[in-house]
């Protein structure tokens, strides 16, 4: 009875691990290659080319456009210029609504360039495999200036979005493409087309504390 009860706490210490680590690939998948959350949020060199072992620290483009002046803020796990002590569910609600928890800088300050609206359509597991990737990154130091507001915050409706989507509507090529492509990119890009004057390294996402 010890021994099967030793091998039943094994294998599901084991299947937390294999789904903890599928976690944080699948959000590798979505924040790079789909979201592209570097090219805003990583800094970059004299040549435009991204500094990789700061990766997601923030400061990788800055910009002053009719509604607001910012920089892309800290999304490491750094406790103190970063996301490192949002729960997981603030990190969900800034992602989905676009809104700061109450232990963030501006609290109650909605966030500018964040796309939100489309975010929304996450499936909630896309959502936690986002958190454990970014939980799983280098926490790097980095402070990045405050941003200026010079307008109320909006952001557009967009019908994908709005209309959701489903695990098991993933099942589907198809629909798995529009989740990708329309859900995700097509709309980030309709977002930042809505004021040109946002920097096209911010193409085709940027978020803005």
């Amino acid at each position: 009875m010890i021994r099967w009860m030793l091998v039943m706490a094994s294998t599901l210490a084991c299947a937390t691990t294999v789904s903890a680590q599928t976690d944080v690939v699948r959000g590798n998948y979505l924040v790079n290659p789909v979201m592209a959350c570097g090219n805003c949020h990583t800094p970059k060199d004299a040549n435009g080319a991204a500094i990789e072992e700061r990766a997601l620290s923030g400061g990788g483009v800055s910009f002053t456009i009719p509604p607001f002046s910012g920089t892309p803020p800290n999304i490491t796990p750094d406790p103190e210029t970063g996301i490192g002590n949002w729960s997981d569910e603030a990190i969900k609600r800034a992602l989905t609504h676009g809104e700061r928890p109450s232990n963030a800088r501006l609290p109650g300050v909605p966030l500018a360039v964040m796309g939100a609206s489309f975010f929304k359509a996450l499936l909630p597991e896309d959502q936690t495999a986002i958190v454990a990737y970014l939980r799983s990154v280098k926490p790097i130091r980095n402070a990045v200036p405050d941003p200026v507001y010079r307008l109320p915050v909006r952001h557009d409706s967009y019908p994908e979005a709005d209309a959701g989507y489903t695990a098991e509507m993933m099942r589907d090529p198809i629909k798995r493409g529009s989740y990708l492509g329309s859900g995700l990119i097509k709309s980030t890009i309709q977002e930042r087309q809505r004021d040109r004057q946002t920097p096209s390294s911010c193409v085709p996402t940027c978020h803005s504390e």
